[in-house]
């Protein structure tokens, strides 16, 4: 917690309970990606990568509420160097971790952009305050675009999202 102040300017005992919430999330899973990674997990679309990539793209949700995606990556060594003590074998991992969660963030980042794009292009021309569950569901399922996402693009421009329809 103390890192992330450091990193984004934004001191934690000042903030509201959803913002202390992002805090704590970034902090868990910063140690959960890097123990997946450090015993051989990789991010990917099955399996325990699937659930590694799911945790490192959560984390980064978390990460634009505090300040920006650069920063989680940021936190690999600063956990690990306070972990070592505690999960020693981890060393021999630093260099691996840390560039397995810069990738994914890189990742992530052009899917956030392509996907928002994408996003807006669905929404151009329609009049009412619907977005259709299919078209969620097409973001998620063929391009990646977490549904998270979609709903705040989707509330950002007072649209309800069909979720019956996306399920």
């Amino acid at each position: 917690i103390k890192a992330i102040e450091e990193l984004t300017g934004v001191e934690y005992t000042k903030q509201d309970d959803k913002l202390k919430a992002a805090f704590h999330v970034l902090a868990d899973h910063i140690r959960s990606s890097s123990l997946i990674i450090a015993d051989g997990g990789s991010p990917s679309n099955e399996g325990r990568g699937y659930v590694l990539r799911k945790i490192i793209r959560r984390a980064l949700l978390f990460t634009n509420k505090i300040g920006n995606l650069n920063i989680f990556s940021n936190l690999v060594k600063e956990f690990l160097s306070n972990e070592l003590a505690l999960y020693s074998d981890l060393k021999k991992h630093i260099d691996f971790i840390e560039n397995t969660i810069i990738d994914e963030t890189e990742r992530f980042a052009v899917n956030l952009s392509g996907g928002s794009k994408r996003f807006y292009e669905m929404t151009k021309g329609e009049k009412d305050n619907k977005f259709s569950g299919k078209n969620a569901f097409i973001l998620y399922d063929t391009y990646g675009f977490p549904l998270e996402i979609t709903e705040i693009l989707a509330n950002e421009q007072n649209r309800i999202i069909d979720l019956n329809e996306y399920d």
